[in-house]
């Protein structure tokens, strides 16, 4: 009996214990959460003051009338930063002279370089951007070693700022981190090369024939992205590559330089995602002559291809919607069928 009041005993005080120990933890995290508001607060408070006190200053500016510029207290600096960002992302031309004279007569080129190096992530993206936008030269040495970080959007942006800096030097240097980094997507970098996309397809251009395949492929997808192609000597010749990594996107480019030819001939390919790419093409190059082409294509082994195809006829030019709905009803492919239907559908209304 004792033994048994003894473990009783033992076990009522571990539960006590236990209870203590979360209570202890719930009060710390509840205390936690309360800092934190109370943080965030101030920091909202500060940036609505920051804000009142700065937008109607710089809206006045960017009017044609250069208003005395108030000193930019320490505390305004993040705030003021965000405001300008958001400015930038909304004016051109002289807007954008205007900001950056009241930018650098408020010592931000500064602030933003000091958040390059010794700021956190977020803060660092921050100067990244401020800095490609000032177009600060002093920044480039800082910059540059940033593309090579892990961090891929991090990484991105430095390599935007630089363009901004200087595109013709940036270019050719950063091509090789272009084409090498996956994490990097097509459609963002499409975004960050937009305005140096005539400048891309000469660079690019030049070393097409040097590149290994799976950085042809992805230099390839690009210019597809950026809607630019390469010469049509270059262009002749990847044709005539007969992986369909290489092809595929070859086609999509031989289409938009007038290729037309050289496109049909690959309908026949042995990878099925060529025949597709081909079918997919004449959708906006086929003339009344591709309909054989495109029959023989509507039949393929390949449901994709049958599909491309099926688009691809409703939108032959000088054929009738009865003729192409005659053809489809000899399919076997209901998906195919009903495919050229809705296209049809869907090119009426445009026409409409």
């Amino acid at each position: 009996m004792w033994a048994f009041n003894m473990l009783s005993d033992s076990f009522v005080s571990l539960v006590l214990g236990v209870g203590w120990v979360v209570t202890a933890l719930a009060l710390l995290i509840m205390l936690e959460i309360v800092l934190l508001r109370i943080i965030w607060s101030r920091e909202e408070s500060r940036k609505r003051s920051s804000d009142l006190k700065w937008r109607p200053i710089l809206s006045i500016a960017l009017s044609g009338t250069v208003p005395k510029m108030p000193v930019l207290a320490r505390h305004e600096q993040i705030a003021f930063l965000e405001l300008w960002l958001h400015l930038q992302a909304s004016v051109q031309g002289d807007g954008t002279k205007v900001l950056n004279d009241i930018a650098i007569q408020l010592g931000v080129d500064d602030i933003a370089r000091r958040l390059l190096l010794r700021g956190g992530p977020q803060y660092r993206l921050l100067g990244i951007f401020v800095l490609g936008y000032l177009r600060d030269r002093q920044a480039w040495p800082s910059l540059l070693p940033l593309t090579a970080l892990n961090n891929g959007n991090t990484s991105l942006r430095a390599f935007w700022a630089l363009l901004q800096i200087n595109g013709t030097i940036a270019m050719p240097l950063l091509l090789p981190l272009m084409l090498e980094r996956d994490d990097w997507h097509i459609v963002d970098l499409a975004h960050v090369l937009h305005q140096e996309r005539q400048n891309f397809s000469i660079v690019v251009g030049d070393m097409l024939p040097t590149l290994e395949p799976k950085k042809l492929a992805r230099a390839l997808h690009l210019m597809r992205a950026l809607q630019v192609a390469p010469p049509v000597s270059a262009l002749l010749a990847l044709l005539q590559h007969q992986s369909p990594d290489i092809l595929v996107p070859a086609l999509r480019l031989a289409a938009w330089s007038g290729l037309d030819k050289e496109v049909r001939s690959r309908s026949g390919h042995a990878e099925w995602t060529v025949r597709a790419e081909v079918a997919k093409a004449l959708a906006h190059i086929g003339t009344a002559s591709d309909l054989p082409l495109l029959v023989q294509l509507s039949s393929d082994s390949k449901w994709w291809v049958r599909y491309r195809a099926a688009e691809a006829l409703a939108e032959l030019p000088s054929i009738g919607g009865a003729t192409i709905e005659s053809i489809a009803q000899g399919w076997t492919d209901q998906f195919a069928r009903e495919t050229v239907a809705r296209a049809l559908i869907e090119k009426s209304v445009r026409c409409a």
